[in-house]
């Protein structure tokens, strides 16, 4: 695993040019426990909505809820993640994800479920 979370990051910042933060990963818990990402020092955050991505977007339902793991790449990262200003991110380039009219409908009702995370020392 650590071979592959060095050369996404530097593919990445060739790729896009602005460094990653943080690694997230998803682990359907009917098949997995997670245990190869814990002994990795990754933080599981906790469950999804259960809802999961289809050709069209994403269902409708949920349906089954995965673990949440990410893994921080610099110190600074929930900082730099949390911060209002944008710029301090060295993002570059135009969203690529396209949402139709009814998926951009419901977005506030989905984000209104999402609870804050609990606070984590840094």
């Amino acid at each position: 695993m650590s071979l592959t979370e060095r050369r996404v990051v530097a593919d990445w910042r060739t790729r896009f040019g602005h460094p990653l933060f943080l690694l997230e990963t998803f682990v359907d818990p009917q098949h997995f426990h997670g245990g190869v990402y814990r002994a990795a020092n990754w933080m599981e955050l906790g469950l999804t909505q259960g809802f999961r991505r289809t050709r069209e977007g994403y269902s409708a339902e949920a349906v089954a809820p995965k673990r949440v793991f990410v893994r921080p790449l610099r110190r600074d990262a929930r900082t730099q993640l949390t911060h209002p200003g944008r710029d301090r991110l060295q993002l570059t380039g135009a969203p690529k994800i396209m949402l139709n009219a009814e998926q951009m409908r419901q977005l506030p009702q989905c984000f209104k479920t999402i609870p804050d995370p609990p606070s984590v020392p840094t």
